[in-house]
């Protein structure tokens, strides 16, 4: 069978014909087959979904193989499980994590289904026959709507087969027919006894079992530590860069900046980042967009930055719309300021480094930039004890300087004109008095 995936943005590929609603919130790997529709407000993290799938508003998928032509109705969860083709979840209904569905299965309206559940669409082929049953009234009884509705709700299509002890023998386990059987009295916290110990260990979503691999392995604190710093450093690294990509992109499709900001918003949420981590990640896709539209008719000169930046970061301008969505709180400004400082230093012809005092500027009369943090971020870089770094050689700069010292001057009259204020208020109390 021939097959066209195309791969985007945070490892999702997509195979022609699959179509993702603008609003679906889609995470790190995942993969569409062909003929497939995620509607408004679905979201899906690694998982795989089949061919001519429908996923509607407001479901939930994560961590999960999804066959072809599966069905799940509006509000549903499916949680690190398997969903066997032409199945059918209906709305609200919950799949929990290590269920297993065979194909052709129907889960009834808000059913939630208990974690490690096996369904399957016929009955378990070691099942006794209900006594005067022979064979074929039984076979006739499969073919038949006689289905666990018990557990898969009045609509429900399936049948759940329970663990056996024939699980314990193939994995080498003993007799787990015996409800006090556990796999080792170390970890017995981690597992529950009883018969399906064995079946829940083997599963999807056993985050116990995960638990207790984790804990026989015993790694040097110096090590992991180490390891630690250098994920963290690459993930961050990796976030910024799928941030920046979004955001041009999004700019050359001509999209709204709404729709950008929810998109980065979906992803932000998926791997667990700050606002802040936005701001780092927006702002040198700004800063490059500027660069490229002041360069379109020759080099970009001091006065062609500076009308791209006020064209870009003015008031209620396509770059200010967008990042008043992530600064929300002080250190969001600072992280848009280290972000200029960084993307200055490391621009290979220096272009914005002329310019960053017009970024402060524009950005502080636009009210991006609070004073309170430009007053701090100042602060910081004066206080510095290495007068070599490049950050300090750049806040040293004349341009900069003088903006610091008309800030601090504006700020200081503020506060005079505020105890002037308060000053008149208290002598019109004591004449009232």
């Amino acid at each position: 069978m021939s097959t066209d995936y195309v791969q985007g943005k945070c490892y999702v590929y997509k195979e022609s014909g699959a179509k993702i609603a603008r609003s679906a919130r889609i995470g790190h790997g995942v993969v569409f087959g062909k003929g497939t529709i995620v509607e408004d407000g679905a979201e899906i993290h690694n998982s795989v979904i089949g061919r001519n799938c429908i996923i509607q508003k407001g479901s939930r998928v994560i961590d999960s193989h999804i066959y072809n032509d599966v069905t799940l109705e509006q509000n549903t969860s499916i949680i690190s499980s398997i969903i066997g083709e032409n199945s059918r979840v209906k709305a609200g209904a919950s799949i929990q994590r290590g269920c297993v569905l065979s194909n052709d299965i129907v889960i009834g309206v808000n059913v939630e289904l208990p974690p490690f559940t096996r369904v399957g669409s016929c009955k378990h082929p070691d099942e006794e026959l209900s006594e005067g049953e022979d064979e074929e009234s039984q076979e006739k009884c499969d073919r038949t709507d006689v289905y666990d509705t018990s557990v898969l709700g009045s609509e429900g299509v399936g049948y759940v087969w329970k663990y056996g002890n024939e699980v314990g023998d193939e994995f080498g386990l003993g007799d787990i027919d015996d409800p006090d059987y556990i796999y080792d009295d170390e970890y017995s916290h981690l597992l529950p006894g009883g018969k399906s110990a064995a079946f829940r260990a083997t599963s999807m979503g056993c985050i116990e079992e995960e638990k207790w691999k984790s804990s026989l392995w015993k790694v040097p604190d110096e090590i992991r530590d180490s390891d630690s710093e250098e994920d963290d450093d690459e993930q961050e690294a990796h976030f910024e860069v799928v941030v920046s990509d979004m955001v041009t992109t999004g700019y050359a499709d001509g999209h709204p900046t709404d729709s950008i900001a929810l998109e980065i918003k979906s992803y932000k949420f998926a791997q667990n980042k700050e606002f802040a981590d936005c701001v780092r990640g927006v702002v040198p896709a700004l800063l490059n967009l500027i660069l490229k539209e002041t360069s379109a008719k020759g080099p970009p000169t001091t006065n062609k930055l500076i009308k791209g930046i006020t064209a870009m970061l003015n008031e209620k301008m396509w770059g200010y719309t967008l990042l008043k969505h992530f600064l929300q709180g002080f250190e969001d400004g600072l992280a848009f300021i280290e972000s200029v400082e960084d993307f200055a230093i490391r621009e290979e012809k220096k272009q914005i480094y002329s310019v960053v005092r017009y970024i402060l500027q524009v950005s502080y009369q636009s009210e991006i930039l609070s004073e309170d943090v430009l007053l701090k971020w100042a602060d910081i870089r004066e206080k510095s004890e290495n007068p070599d770094s490049f950050k300090k050689e750049l806040f040293l700069e004349e341009a900069i300087q003088e903006f610091v010292k008309w800030l601090r001057e504006t700020a200081e009259e503020s506060d005079d004109d505020e105890d002037g204020d308060d000053d008149d208020e208290e002598e019109d109390d004591e004449e009232a008095k």
